[in-house]
């Protein structure tokens, strides 16, 4: 008898149920009772991801998408846990890692365990802070940066960004013209200084305590590559184009270079395309009808200086 009862056959059967409580609620209850952990609560949804993630108690728990679902999670399972691993006493404000493994039963999970931050979301609040608010986010995010975004090449994490970014299936719906200017951007940089980035930094994967400290969460997405590659995600999704965040941010990096970097960064990103169909959207800009690289440059450049 399974502990997790569902038929999982491939992404859409996974999507009908990773944010059921119903369904994870036993298979949740063995892993803790697994690990040695008694729970007091069942388990509660958290904002959804790929994954199914939960809390209870104290805890988050984080059940990796089975091979059966179609969504191949183990290299993230592998990458979360040794990116967790990696920061634990670097400074670096993040949930403790209290255990992990994998469970056998109708399918093989793996999971992680890991501390609970009562905190809300980075997406839910930011746009509402007065300035000086402002300034302490974005100095916290600069020095989490500063010690995320070191070499970690004994990480086994690495990625073929540029064929990744070239071969790229989230660039669907954008003109068949930008998507080679792209692709050029990307074969055109030099990828000579790679270092870890957390490669999601969003409005979902910041939190902010009620004393105002940043927490970030999610390293599923980290792997090695140019530090701007953070810039996307920061600047469309926890920022969203406020330019106030953006001018704090740059510091004193002239205007022109930081969006040099901002265009390398997103035309390499793996999430590209999510990235530029959501920010022009929330323009009322038909992402369709930008043609350019250059179209999009002057876009962003209008918008967020």
């Amino acid at each position: 008898m399974y502990y997790f009862k569902e038929e999982i056959n491939g992404q859409n059967s996974w999507a009908k149920v990773f944010q059921s409580t119903k369904a994870f609620q036993d298979l949740a209850q063995a892993i803790f009772k697994k690990e040695g952990i008694t729970l007091r609560e069942e388990i509660q949804n958290l904002t959804p991801g790929t994954n199914a993630v939960f809390k209870a108690d104290h805890y988050v728990i984080k059940i990796f998408a089975p091979e059966e679902s179609g969504f191949g999670t183990k290299f993230d399972y592998n990458t979360e846990l040794s990116v967790m691993e990696h920061i634990k006493g670097k400074g670096i404000a993040a949930p403790d890692l209290i255990t992990y493994g994998t469970m056998k039963d109708k399918y093989l999970f793996h999971y992680i365990i890991m501390e609970y931050i009562d905190a809300k979301e980075a997406g839910d609040c930011l746009t509402s802070f007065h300035r000086e608010q402002k300034i302490r986010i974005v100095k916290q995010l600069q020095t989490i940066l500063k010690d995320l975004n070191q070499t970690a090449d004994h990480l086994l994490i690495k990625k073929d960004l540029q064929k990744q970014a070239i071969d790229n299936p989230h660039l669907k719906g954008l003109a068949d013209t930008l998507k080679l200017d792209l692709a050029d951007c990307v074969r055109n940089q030099e990828m000579d200084f790679c270092c870890l980035v957390h490669g999601d930094i969003t409005g979902e994967n910041v939190l902010i305590t009620t004393e105002g400290r940043i927490i970030l969460i999610d390293f599923a997405d980290c792997t090695l590559a140019p530090a701007y590659y953070e810039l996307g995600p920061i600047v469309f999704e926890l920022f969203r184009g406020d330019r106030e965040y953006i001018s704090e941010f740059m510091g004193d990096i002239k205007k022109e270079e930081f969006l040099e970097q901002l265009m390398k960064g997103l035309a390499l990103h793996e999430y590209c395309g999510n990235l530029i169909i959501d920010y022009l959207t929330r323009l009322r800009i038909p992402y369709e009808n930008v043609k350019s690289l250059e179209e999009l440059k002057c876009i962003i450049s209008q918008n967020i200086f």
